[in-house]
C-alpha cells in the first residue's frame, strides 16, 4: 500500500493557514506512524507551505522550518 506523505498547500486566507495546515499534518499523521517518522511543516513564503514525513524528524514530533 502507498502512502500519502507529501502535501503542498497553496493558501487563499491568512486566516485559513492554520485550519489548512492541521487538516494537513492530521492526513499525514497516518504513514508517519507507519514509517516511524517525523512531521515536517515548511514555510515556503506566507501562502505557501509543505507538509512531509521525514526521516529528519523524530518520531511523534512535528517541526517547522521556513525558508
Amino acid at each position: 500500500m502507498t502512502s500519502l506523505n507529501h502535501i503542498d498547500l497553496h493558501i487563499a486566507s491568512p486566516a485559513a493557514v492554520d485550519s489548512q495546515l492541521d487538516a494537513a499534518v492530521d492526513a499525514l499523521l497516518q504513514a508517519a506512524m507507519e514509517d516511524q517518522q517525523g512531521v515536517l511543516v515548511t514555510r515556503h513564503s506566507p501562502r505557501h507551505y509543505s507538509v512531509a514525513v521525514s526521516a529528519a524528524v523524530p518520531f511523534g514530533t512535528t517541526m517547522e522550518q521556513s525558508y
